[in-house]
Formats: C-alpha cells, structure tokens, sequence
C-alpha cells in the first residue's frame, strides 16, 4: 500500500502501515477456525493431568518432543493416565478432542491423549494425520503468500510458530507409531524399587534405541536433555558414497578434439535424426558419427 507525502515539488513515498486493531485480527486469523469441544470429562482430565505435575508443566515447546514423552513415562503420572485412559475409552469425543488439540497446537494434551490411547487414534481413522497434514499445508501457503508482504511480521512469525507446533505434532504420530508398544512396556513395567529419574531417562533411551530412534541424553542429572545422535563425518560420507551411482566412479576422460566441420551448434530442443543422435555415456572405444550423415 503505497502514499505519497512530501510537497508538490519535494515527492516522497511511503508504505503504509497497517493498524493496529488490523494486525491483531489477522494474527487472530492466522489460527483458523478451531471446533470448541468444551470442558467435556476428558479434557478437564487432561488439564488436571498437566497442572499435577510440575515437571511436565513445565515443559516448553521448543525443548524436545522426547523429552515430554519421558516425562509423561514418570511413575507420579500412572494414577492419572489410568484415570484418562478410562475415559478416553468411554467417551465418543477421543478423536474430536485430538484432532482440537492438534489444530491448537496443544502439543502437551495431544502426547497425554497418544500415551494411554495411541492404538486407537492411529488406527481406526486418520482423521489426525490428515487433519496435521492440511494444516500444515496451509500455514505453509500462508507463510509464502505473506512473505513478500511489507508490514506483515507479527502475522508471519504467528504462522511460523503454528508451524513448528505441527511438524512437532507430526514427529509425535510418527514415534508412537514406530515405538507405541515400546513405551507401554517401559511404561507399564513394575519396579521393586524406586529409581532415580536419570537412570530412568537412561533405560527410556535404551527403549527408544531399541525401536529405531538414536537417542542420546545430555544435560545434568537435573536437566535432563535428549536430542538425535548424528551420524559421525565419515559415516556420512560412506553413505553418500554408496548412494552415488558406479559410473559417477569412473575417471572422466576428456572428449576427442572436433574438426572444423563438426563445430556447429546443436540445440537441445531440436530432434536430430537417429544418425546424428550422441549416446550420453561416452565409450572411448566408439567413435561418434558425423553430423553430415
């Protein structure tokens, strides 16, 4: 939105800010329409859940998802689970309310509702995949058509932040779909003795070794942290060796010298008859046929 300011003689341009009262409705826009499923039994169970529990309380989007899973894993949270895995079993509202946390980004009642009903959410309907999948679609589209816009920060960064709640959404489909039954057992097991909580976040990375994913704890025994263990440098340049192709491998060998009469251009949008038509893979052995037959 350009105005011109300045005098007749002295012309100056602007753009024009949007106000206010505008940049707050399309912040509030950059939420779409999410279905209110209320303070049914089930969610008051969940905000309970989570407002008990200082350490997952307490939790930030921006640490790591396998950090709120172990968190979850924590002996203090089995009377609850229990409790929300009874109602969540009852109730005709588990999908609704999944799919409402999802959209909301609600990524702490999503990971309780996962825990004691993963089964059920990923496999009777793919209402919550597909229902991450549009949404993160369409935060994508907006990012884009927003991001040539002057005065449309707040509004992208709002859109940027809804982004990154989903794919964290959609890393937590993907590890208990990969590693549900394994967390049920560490979970679920009984212990004659109570353990300390990093030595728990020890086996809880054994487990989830054991089901693919290559976790590595860091931090103190009072912060405990987890991330992804990267493979090392020269790991990573075998692999990219083995996936590059064998012919790639060969020397390359400098083509023969052209005569004058072969130095013409040839276009790559013309079809050459197939006297003329140059294989790709050069053969030393093979001479090339000239372009006047």
């Amino acid at each position: 939105m350009l105005e011109i300011k300045g005098t007749r003689e002295d012309i100056r341009f602007s753009i024009e800010q949007p106000k206010k009262s505008e940049l707050k409705k399309k912040v509030k826009q950059a939420t779409p329409h999410v279905l209110d499923v209320g303070l049914t039994p089930l969610v008051m169970a969940l905000k309970t859940a989570i407002c008990n529990n200082k350490a997952v309380l307490d939790w930030s989007p921006s640490e790591c998802i396998f950090k709120l899973i172990f968190l979850l894993c924590l002996p203090e949270l089995k009377k609850p689970l229990k409790a929300i895995r009874m109602i969540a079993f009852k109730t005709e509202e588990l999908q609704m309310t999944s799919v409402s946390m999802a959209r909301c980004g609600n990524l702490l009642e999503l990971a309780l509702l996962l825990m004691v009903a993963w089964e059920k959410l990923l496999d009777e309907s793919t209402d919550l995949d597909e229902c991450i999948t549009k949404e993160l679609q369409w935060t994508v589209i907006e990012e884009i058509k927003l991001f040539c816009h002057i005065g449309c920060e707040e509004v992208l960064k709002a859109h940027k932040r809804r982004e990154k709640l989903l794919l964290s959404a959609g890393l937590m489909l993907h590890i208990f779909e990969q590693a549900g039954g394994v967390l049920d057992k560490f979970r679920l097991s009984k212990r004659t003795e109570p353990i300390d909580r990093h030595d728990l976040a020890i086996e809880f990375a054994d487990c989830m070794r054991a089901a693919g994913f290559m976790l590595e704890i860091k931090g103190t025994r009072e912060d405990i942290r987890f991330s992804i263990e990267q493979p090392k440098k020269s790991e990573l340049k075998k692999k990219v060796k083995q996936a590059t192709p064998y012919i790639l491998e060969m020397p390359m060998r400098p083509p023969p010298l052209f005569t004058n009469a072969m130095m013409r251009i040839f276009h790559t949008c013309s079809f050459p008859r197939d006297s003329q038509f140059v294989p790709v893979a050069y053969c030393a052995s093979r001479s090339l046929p000239p372009l006047g037959q």
